[in-house]
């Protein structure tokens, strides 16, 4: 932040000659010690407090340009863009899920997908016996959260190299960002920021205790909170993950070389 601090004093004297910002969070906090349970609250100050920085919240890094669209005419337009940046989003509707087998066929055109365009195989596929519980209803508290903890460790299985994040998914667009030229960044970013909403979810259920980013993640999958219709809102995590697993195959087919 620090090193942010002195490049925007320098964009203020010279707004005309910015210089070129590209900036990694995660060496920073490497000399920290302990400073692992502040990552996520960090990341977010990054990324609220710089509307001029691209900052990602999964790879921990800035550079300029968050902003999707530099074409302004007027003070007033790049102000309201900013605003709009900056503001929350709307909490998510819930989703209704009437093909059970969504949420597997997702993942196997994704898997499929990406062993064609990256030459890799990503998907692990779990037990039979787990795996159908992504096709199962769920009836109660138990089997909402039996439901989630497959899905979580499905998407963090991922294989994908490296260990940091120590969830594949979280390495995705990193790794998708060096094989893809063509990768759009912000569709896999979004995707995974979604899909990730089902860890928080599942981290809390499994492992209570009190988080900040817990109401966020029931929104963003169209829950409310606390849940109280389990069957309800397995229907709604799951055709969330399936939308988020299909927009990952799309950008990835998308970006073919």
């Amino acid at each position: 932040m620090q090193q942010m601090t002195r490049e925007q004093e320098k964009i203020l004297d010279s707004p005309f000659d910015p210089p070129n910002i590209d900036v990694n969070l995660g060496d920073v906090l490497k000399r920290i010690d302990g400073a692992g349970p502040l990552v996520e609250r960090m990341a977010q100050i990054a990324d609220r407090e710089w509307p001029g920085i691209r900052f990602s919240k999964t790879t921990l890094t800035g550079q300029l340009g968050a902003l999707p669209d530099a074409d302004f005419d007027t003070l007033d337009r790049y102000l309201a863009a900013v605003a709009a940046h900056l503001s929350p989003p709307a909490p998510s509707a819930a989703l209704s899920f009437t093909e059970l087998r969504a949420v597997l066929r997702a993942l196997n055109f994704l898997d499929v997908t990406y062993e064609l365009v990256v030459g890799e195989a990503l998907v692990i596929p779990p037990p039979m016996d787990r795996s159908s519980l992504l096709a199962l209803d769920a009836d109660d508290e138990a089997a909402y959260n039996s439901g989630l903890i497959v899905l979580t460790d499905i998407l963090r299985d991922f294989k994908v190299p490296g260990r940091t994040p120590g969830s594949g998914l979280l390495r995705l667009e990193g790794h998708l960002a060096g094989k893809l030229p063509a990768l759009d960044c912000g569709a896999v970013r979004q995707a995974v920021q979604l899909l990730d909403q089902i860890r928080v979810i599942r981290n809390s259920a499994v492992h209570p205790k009190p988080r900040p980013e817990l109401v966020t993640a029931h929104h963003a999958l169209g829950l409310p909170f606390p849940v109280r219709d389990f069957t309800a809102a397995w229907d709604s995590v799951r055709a969330h993950a399936e939308r988020g697993v299909s927009a990952l195959q799309e950008a990835i087919q998308s970006a073919r070389p």
